[in-house]
């Protein structure tokens, strides 16, 4: 099967929308999420609590999570699950942006796992 050109025009136009949302706090929310990135599986709890403080909360499911938020659409978020040696055996960063006005509301929400 064969897809035709306007078909492939409106997935292009409707994923990029999907990633063009604008954020107010893009200048803010850009370097916490570069600076979370830095965390690395294997890396000690300790190492991990000196570089980014204490976590904000810890989940039932046992992650420790460091969180940024801006507002409710804006927010970073490090989740790290350690083994017992207190050694990081799993990392999700998620970074969520967006706008709201009044009437309109679109973010974007992307969450990548070490």
């Amino acid at each position: 099967m064969k897809t035709s050109p306007l078909t492939l025009v409106f997935f292009a136009l409707f994923l990029g929308g999907c990633f063009a949302i604008p954020s107010p706090y893009a200048d803010r929310l850009n370097p916490v999420a570069s600076h979370y990135k830095t965390a690395h599986v294997g890396t000690s709890r300790v190492q991990l609590e000196s570089e980014f403080g204490a976590p904000t909360r810890t989940e039932n499911g046992g992650a420790s999570v460091w969180e940024t938020r801006f507002d409710e659409l804006n927010y970073v978020v490090l989740k790290v699950w350690f083994d017992p040696q207190e050694k990081a055996q799993k990392i999700e960063t998620t970074q969520a942006h967006g706008k709201a006005g009044p009437g309109y509301q679109a973010s974007a929400v992307l969450t990548k796992s070490k």
